[in-house]
């Protein structure tokens, strides 16, 4: 579901931990995504069972991906840590897309697009495409902050021509 809409392509998870809960019920939890599904028909009712359910079938990502654009990835990726100041040892070390879409601020919307797209070199293309698109405006507010911090300190900016 993304914003009260039932979407078609899906993905089958498994709980590994509960992080926290809340009075309400809520709770913060890890888990791990086993395969993406597309949806064949919703609203298939089960006798007897609470919960909504769904006749599925999986989706399998088609052909291999590119090593040219892993190693890309991998470069802008470890780009947007250092900028960031996060330590590069949360990037995943076996590349695997699945495993980076979290770690580099796409939207839902983005990881639901990704989600969809079924060929390997499709798919690093979307991300890569997505990176490009997200590091300049990050230098960008890199550049802001590292003004913000010279707390007043003018001589050090280079006033613009």
């Amino acid at each position: 579901m993304i914003d009260g809409n039932l979407q078609k392509i899906g993905t089958s998870m498994v709980l590994q931990s509960i992080k926290k809960r809340y009075p309400d019920g809520r709770l913060d939890i890890t888990v791990l995504a086993t395969h993406i599904y597309q949806l064949e028909q919703d609203h298939f009712t089960s006798e007897g069972k609470p919960y909504a359910t769904a006749l599925v079938s999986d989706l399998t990502i088609e052909g291999n991906p590119d090593i040219g654009y892993e190693l890309h990835i991998k470069a802008l990726m470890e780009e947007l840590y250092t900028i960031m100041r996060m330590p590069k040892k949360k990037i995943p070390v076996k590349f695997e897309i699945h495993k980076l879409i979290h770690k580099i601020g796409l939207t839902l919307m983005d990881e639901y697009n990704l989600l969809k797209i079924t060929d390997a070199v499709e798919r690093q293309l979307f991300v890569i495409a997505r990176l490009e698109h997200i590091l300049p405006q990050i230098r960008e507010m890199e550049e802001i902050r590292k003004r913000i911090e010279m707390n007043g300190h003018t001589r050090f900016i280079v006033p613009p021509k």
